[in-house]
């Protein structure tokens, strides 16, 4: 548990993870029925989500970051997955490539089927066929990207280009290097987003970054527009919104491949 104040409204922020192997909405049950908080921010959300169900039902004030098919009136901000992959495949066929895989989660995430259906979207706009074979399903862990790359050589047609729904680009280019296969050479990779260990990674990755202390600014504003006591504070921000996200660029797609004659 992780606890910080805001002095503005008197208010502490304390995060409650998960603990692995527990059922989400179980852990929710638990911090509600002993009136923990006031008030939630839920992430990771699911397409169908049971704690937004749960969360709806008990009238207590919360937030999704991330959208969901669950609930009515679901409050959320989510990031721009549609226009992360719709530029990536746009920025891809532009250089010549028609083999364009993906790797998006495993689990029922719901911005990998956010994701997913914006790909498709993306092929079907420059006519290039959709392939299933070429959708990697990946674990959303740091290492899931050297599962992925064993995934990519093992493949009959292999992809001439991939891109990452997932933060797993420095995995991925350890296991492709491992099986001879060079990033930025042999394959193009457009990664999710700027971190920390993506940014020594040779070559350098094209992948897309946003602000993330904006970003929280912004959630827990969202949060405090819809709890009676903060409401008058924060008029213009019960608003759902989709969070914008800007390419950089770097050499992991930078080569065109030849025209076919």
């Amino acid at each position: 548990m992780c606890r910080l104040f805001f002095p503005r409204h008197k208010l502490d922020l304390v995060v409650f993870p998960c603990p692995v192997g527990q059922r989400p909405v179980e852990y929710l049950q638990r911090i509600v029925g002993r009136r923990l908080v006031d008030a939630m921010i839920i992430s990771a959300t699911c397409k169908i989500d049971a704690r937004i169900e749960f969360l709806n039902k008990a009238g207590i004030p919360f937030i999704a970051l991330g959208r969901s098919d669950s609930g009515e009136n679901l409050r959320w901000i989510d990031l721009d997955f549609e226009g992360v992959a719709s530029s990536a495949v746009d920025r891809l066929a532009a250089r010549g490539h028609r083999r364009i895989a993906i790797g998006i989660p495993s689990d029922d995430i719901n911005f990998g089927h956010v994701y997913h259906e914006a790909y498709r979207s993306g092929l079907a706009r420059h006519g290039i066929p959709y392939d299933p074979a070429l959708v990697f399903r990946q674990d959303r862990a740091v290492e899931g990207g050297h599962g992925l790359a064993t995934q990519i050589v093992r493949t009959e047609n292999p992809p001439t280009a991939i891109l990452l729904a997932t933060e797993t680009a420095p995995s991925l280019y350890r296991g492709l290097v491992e099986y001879g296969v060079m990033p930025g050479k042999d394959i193009a990779i457009i990664g999710f987003r700027d971190n920390p260990r993506s940014r020594y990674l040779t070559p350098s990755l094209t992948c897309h970054a946003f602000s993330l202390p904006e970003l929280g600014k912004t959630v827990a504003e969202t949060l405090l527009a819809d709890m009676p006591n903060f409401a008058k504070y924060y008029p213009d921000m019960a608003t759902n919104k989709i969070w914008p996200v800007q390419l950089v660029q770097g050499d992991s797609d930078d080569f065109t491949l030849p025209a076919k004659t």
